[in-house]
């Protein structure tokens, strides 16, 4: 029997054919900066949109306005995003932020083009923040432990949102998020077309039980959905702290809320995150700019922490001069200890291991740093044993999920 395809595709061709579509998404947040850093400030720009000449203000408006609707995208997701997948959201996603660029485009100077233009970059806004919190949960549940973080680290290039919308018709659905709403035929089909195996071969098998033991340890076996409160409970899983360094993270990096959050909650958990980033981008660039000086086209950089220099390197340059530089050498230098003594290590871990991390740290009451670091790296065999081991799996029992338990029938999940 051979392996099941889609596009044609199996095996290593198909996982890069998932990261091509998730990376041409990703980066559109960037592209997007990039362009209006050219145009905010250009006469032919002004001349159309004549209340953004010289007035500081309206184009810190304008250009501001689409991290809100970024925003409204995200909670959307934190609302919807469990009940349509990964596939639908972002699909979706990309339509909204096309539809969004004609409305930008068709802006014409005889009508009332200010009103309309932002009108259209809120709503690109609402398709990229749909897109930012769901675009790494697929990544990361489609994805090798081996190449994971470099796959979403890479997520960066110039194609635009009609690659995403279309490319992921043809691109499975991610296998977790099937077998957790009850798809178990479809969710191991996916399985076995990721890893280029027969549906009924033993590695395919195997990974379909460790994934679901992990669903049911969350208490996320059934096809209703997360509600918002389970974001915000403690015990084996240690979902509230999960999702708290994951919205921290956000600070620094976007990869780690993907990683770092269980099944039950990683879709909220990574859309409470990427909220946490477009809200600190809003608050940052709907300042008063000044956008006429060379200095202030650093807004073309898409990194999070680029949306403060261009607020404040003008002014620092004016005034302290070299001590600049030495100010933003510091800021990232007390990032370190923070990243050191508080994040746990995900590299080479599959997204089960990191529960069994945060279980081990909990029973043994140490901290879940330690514990990644004492815990081996574990093959597909060893993790349902460990899993037992930390109470995540029962033998005919009860398990500990957040701050409730539940009943476990004939003692294995599955």
């Amino acid at each position: 029997m051979a392996p099941p395809t889609f596009m044609g595709l199996t095996g290593r061709p198909l996982s890069l054919a998932v990261s091509t579509v998730a990376t041409t998404g990703f980066v559109l947040f960037g592209y997007d900066q990039g362009v209006m850093s050219g145009i905010i400030t250009s006469p032919v720009f002004n001349d159309i949109f004549a209340a953004t000449k010289d007035n500081s203000t309206m184009q810190g408006v304008v250009t501001a306005i689409y991290d809100l609707g970024c925003l409204f995208g995200a909670i959307f997701i934190l609302t919807f995003g469990d009940f349509l997948g990964r596939r639908r959201s972002m699909m979706m996603g990309g339509t909204i932020m096309i539809l969004g660029v004609l409305i930008q485009v068709t802006s014409e100077k005889s009508s009332t083009p200010l009103a309309q233009f932002i009108v259209g970059r809120t709503i690109t806004g609402v398709g990229n923040g749909i897109n930012t919190s769901t675009i790494p949960t697929y990544q990361a549940e489609c994805s090798r432990t081996s190449n994971r973080g470099l796959l979403i680290c890479i997520e960066g290039g110039i194609i635009f949102a009609l690659v995403v919308s279309i490319g992921i018709i043809w691109l499975p659905e991610s296998p977790r998020w099937l077998l957790s709403r009850g798809r178990d035929a479809e969710g191991e089909t996916v399985i076995a077309a990721l890893r280029g195996l027969d549906v009924d071969a033993k590695e395919t098998q195997l990974q379909k039980q460790v994934i679901m033991d992990s669903i049911n340890a969350s208490g996320y076996g059934s096809k209703k959905g997360t509600p918002i409160k389970a974001v915000f409970t403690g015990g084996r899983t240690q979902h509230f702290r999960r999702m708290l360094l994951g919205v921290s993270s956000q600070l620094m990096q976007q990869l780690y809320p993907a990683e770092i959050n269980p099944i039950k909650t990683r879709a909220k958990a990574n859309a409470l995150s990427t909220c946490s980033n477009w809200l600190f981008n809003f608050r940052k660039l709907s300042h008063p700019l000044n956008l006429s000086t060379p200095e202030s086209f650093a807004v073309s950089h898409p990194s999070d922490n680029s949306k403060v220099i261009v607020m404040v390197t003008p002014v620092m340059i004016s005034n302290i001069k070299w001590g600049t530089y030495l100010f933003f050498a510091i800021v990232n230098a007390c990032f370190l200890p923070i990243i050191y003594f508080l994040y746990p290590e995900t590299a080479r871990r599959s997204l089960e291991e990191v529960d069994i991390i945060f279980a081990k740290g909990y029973q043994e009451g140490i901290s879940y740093v330690k514990a990644a670091k004492e815990l081996p790296f574990l093959e597909d065999e060893e993790i349902d044993a460990r899993a037992r081991e930390f109470g995540l799996v029962g033998d005919g029992g009860r398990v500990g999920v957040g701050e409730e338990e539940v009943e476990v029938e004939g003692g294995k999940f599955g």
